[in-house]
């Protein structure tokens, strides 16, 4: 009787305590499900969502054809939380509009509600998705295996962010720069879009250059790689030289790039200086200073 008292009495408690760990991750789900990080993340699964929807199905399916802008939307929602809780509501009196213009997922909004009331180009989601990706792989890990991080979902989902994200991040860069670009200008030339988009997306990568680092640094291997090919100064001794037309025409396009666009100081935040204040000396040492300071005769 004494035994089965016993194992009754463990099978209770191990109810109680799985009852107990079930309701305290109900609550932190329901806690988590009404924040503002939750809907920051499930933006991020829209887009992810909606940009395979566009690329596979949308293309032989009409009833997905809306897959692109809900895309952007998902991007659009993300973007605002982000904004609002890094840099709080709108405050024209103070610097919010100068530090909100070098915030990255500023520029990012302001592209993809251009996008939206625009003609679908599929190839402008890729950017958006990959970083996506990245964001939900974090939130995931932090909310839900931080706790656990010895399981082999949590190591999986760890390694992925440690191993891809700084890479996919730079290859991002360069789509954006070498292959998005002048897909767009040859789009615009077709007349799928008009050349206003042309500018608006050059406008986007101009900022991104004086925002991002990582842009700066892509942009810097591209002339590095240029100049060599242009001085002649590569390893392969049976490539020829370049002809003197297109040497000067690299470095007047060069020339006009550093003389006409905007320096990078002017992006950088103002530094505020202190008007000196001025203390008034006692009388004594007023006196002091005035003696000292009479001219000193001198004889020829």
């Amino acid at each position: 009787m004494l035994g089965k008292n016993k194992s009754t009495n463990d099978v209770k408690t191990k109810d109680v305590i799985e009852n107990n760990r079930d309701q305290r991750f109900v609550t932190k789900f329901s806690i988590l499900i009404a924040s503002l990080k939750f809907l920051w993340f499930v933006g991020h699964v829209i887009v992810v969502y909606n940009t395979i929807i566009n690329t596979t199905i949308a293309k032989f399916n009409t009833n997905y054809s809306t897959s692109y802008q809900k895309a952007l939307i998902g991007s659009i929602i993300s973007n605002l939380v982000i904004l609002y809780k890094t840099h709080g509501i709108p405050d024209l009196a103070s610097s919010w509009f100068e530090n909100i213009c070098r915030d990255e997922n500023f520029h990012y909004l302001v592209l993809a509600i251009i996008f939206v009331f625009n003609r679908p180009l599929f190839f402008l989601l890729y950017p958006f998705a990959g970083y996506s990706v990245f964001h939900i792989a974090n939130f995931v890990y932090a909310e839900f295996l931080s706790s656990t991080p010895q399981s082999n979902l949590a190591i999986k989902i760890y390694n992925f962010i440690n191993n891809y994200q700084d890479y996919v991040v730079k290859k991002i860069a360069q789509y954006e720069i070498f292959i998005a670009f002048p897909m767009v200008f040859v789009a615009a030339i077709f007349r799928q879009v008009s050349f206003l988009i042309v500018l608006i997306y050059g406008r986007f990568l101009y900022m991104r250059y004086y925002v991002s680092p990582i842009v700066r640094n892509v942009w810097k291997e591209f002339q590095n790689f240029c100049e060599r090919k242009v001085e002649g100064n590569t390893r392969d001794a049976n490539t020829k030289p370049l002809p003197k037309g297109v040497k000067y025409a690299y470095f007047g396009l060069e020339r006009f790039c550093q003389d006409y666009l905007y320096p990078l100081e002017q992006l950088e935040p103002r530094k505020h200086t202190q008007i000196p204040v001025i203390v008034q000396a006692p009388a004594e040492q007023v006196e002091e200073i005035q003696s000292s300071s009479q001219p000193i005769e001198t004889k020829n």
